[in-house]
Order: structure tokens, then C-alpha cells, then sequence
């Protein structure tokens, strides 16, 4: 006989959303209208194989999280728009993002990742019968905090 397996757990990615504020500010906002976003985390990693079997060397962690949006003409406060990552970009400006779950109460307590990062890449996009949309890179800077205390 076959064990009952739990029912599965699921964190819908609306509830975990990326958040990001110019270094120093204190409210993080979130990406207007956002799609999708990737926060893919890398170990780079120099291997050498000898006599003796293969030696691992592993090398600074990287995060360039990206996310892709719908333009939206009026954003509010608590929203970063298309031009204002264009002109953090522009300017250089550090960033901080976040993406934290939950969001409220025990903030963090089962995902969270934050770290310093620059605007790298900012492409707006348009198409035939399709509303605007922008994509942004954001390169990590430093070490990646996993840690939300």
C-alpha cells in the first residue's frame, strides 16, 4: 500500500514580490506591474582535475536579478516605473532589492534574499497589439544576505 503523500504547500510569487530602493532610502517599493522576475543565484566555481582526482575551487557567489513589467503611465509612491530604473541606471545610483515571504509578520522567515545592486540593463519593449513593457537587469554587488534579522 502506497503512503498518502501531504497535500503540497505552494507560495503563489505574488505574495513574495522584488522589492528595491536606492541605498539609504527606508521604504522599499515594489516593480510596477511586474510579470516575472529571476533571482538566480551562482557560485563560480575553477575546478582542476589531477592524478589525484578532481580539486574544487569555489569563488565569489553572484546575483543579477531581472524582472520584467508592464509600462505603467502613472505609478504611485510605492511602485518603481520604467524611467525611474532607467534613471537609476543612468546616474549609477546603488540599489538594495529584497524578495521576502511572508512579507508581514515573521518577515522573511521562509524566503529571503537582499543585497546591494546597480541598475545594469533597461530595455523597453513594444510590440504589434501588445501594451508596453519594460525588462531590467540588476547586478549584485558584495554579498548576498539570506539572513532577515
Amino acid at each position: 500500500m502506497r503512503s498518502k503523500q501531504s497535500a503540497m504547500q505552494t507560495i503563489q510569487s505574488s505574495a513574495a514580490p522584488i522589492e528595491v530602493r536606492a541605498k539609504g532610502d527606508v521604504d522599499y517599493k515594489t516593480i510596477v506591474c511586474a510579470e516575472n522576475y529571476n533571482l538566480p543565484v551562482n557560485t563560480q566555481v575553477n575546478t582542476v582535475d589531477t592524478f589525484c582526482g578532481r580539486a574544487v575551487g569555489l569563488g565569489v557567489i553572484e546575483f543579477n536579478p531581472t524582472v520584467s513589467a508592464v509600462y505603467e503611465d502613472a505609478p504611485d509612491s510605492t511602485m518603481v516605473s520604467y524611467q525611474q530604473m532607467l534613471e537609476w541606471q543612468v546616474n549609477k545610483t546603488l540599489l538594495e532589492f529584497r524578495v521576502q515571504y511572508p512579507g508581514s509578520g515573521s518577515a522573511g522567515s521562509h524566503i529571503y534574499l537582499s543585497g546591494e545592486c546597480y541598475a545594469t540593463a533597461t530595455e523597453l519593449q513594444g510590440a504589434v497589439n501588445e501594451v508596453l513593457k519594460f525588462t531590467s537587469t540588476l547586478t549584485g554587488q558584495g554579498v548576498i544576505d539570506i539572513d532577515p534579522s
